[in-house]
């Protein structure tokens, strides 16, 4: 009887805690996106997603960058794009030198909470992207 109730005991714990610990988090997939920060109610600006590609507009100038999946929740955006940092303080430069990347924290339906990381301690914000519906 002991042994029935510590079996019992151990398949409930063993359930409770994978359900404690399972993330609920995804990758983008490919798709139309508008990003929203949380500090700001307007839109960002919108992108696009394509299998490792990262597409946006810039000043009505299609652009293409890399879309590098680091794990289930995470991933990066890199662009060769060269920018003026001229007017940069020495911290933001540092900064700007990082690779930043964004951590999903949380999947609703077509809203990917995320997290901007410059690295595990450090964030550069937190927002929402919103997968467009194609009608």
């Amino acid at each position: 009887m002991k042994l029935l109730f510590f079996n019992w005991l151990l398949l409930l714990t063993l359930a409770f805690n994978s359900e404690i610990y399972s993330q609920n988090c995804s990758v983008l997939e490919n798709g139309i996106y508008e990003m929203f920060y949380d500090s700001n109610q307007i839109s960002v600006g919108n992108f696009e997603i394509n299998d490792d590609k990262y597409l946006y507009l810039e000043n009505n100038i299609k652009k293409v960058g890399d879309f590098i999946k680091l794990d289930n929740c995470s991933f990066r955006i890199a662009t060769n794009e060269k920018t003026d940092d001229s007017e940069l303080t020495e911290v933001q430069r540092l900064l700007k030198k990082q690779k930043n990347y964004f951590e999903i924290t949380k999947v609703e339906r077509d809203v990917y909470y995320f997290i901007c990381r410059v690295n595990l301690h450090i964030n550069c914000g937190s927002g929402k992207f919103i997968k467009k519906r194609i009608k």
